[in-house]
């Protein structure tokens, strides 16, 4: 399996973020925060790690999506990365 860069693993969170909560790309940041700047509720971050799972072929138990919710987009940019490897 070939390694993702940061920049793609960000690329791909970010487009599947804009596509469950209809923003512009331009408005996330690896500092963003999921809920309090995004707006991300439970409902809509569960459709986000769903969509995150099959993009990345990873498999994660919800408690360690539950750690990530309350955090920022680089953290989830992080946790994601960790899965690859």
């Amino acid at each position: 399996k070939v390694p993702m860069s940061d920049k793609k693993i960000f690329e791909e969170i970010k487009r599947i973020i804009t596509t469950e909560i209809g923003i512009e790309e331009g408005e996330i940041s690896l500092d963003s925060h999921l809920e309090n700047d995004l707006g991300i509720d439970s409902i809509a971050f569960i459709h986000i790690t769903i969509d995150l799972e099959e993009s990345f072929e990873i498999k994660v138990k919800d408690l360690e999506w539950e750690e990530i919710f309350p955090r920022t987009v680089g953290a989830m940019e992080s946790f994601i990365k960790s899965k690859l490897n």
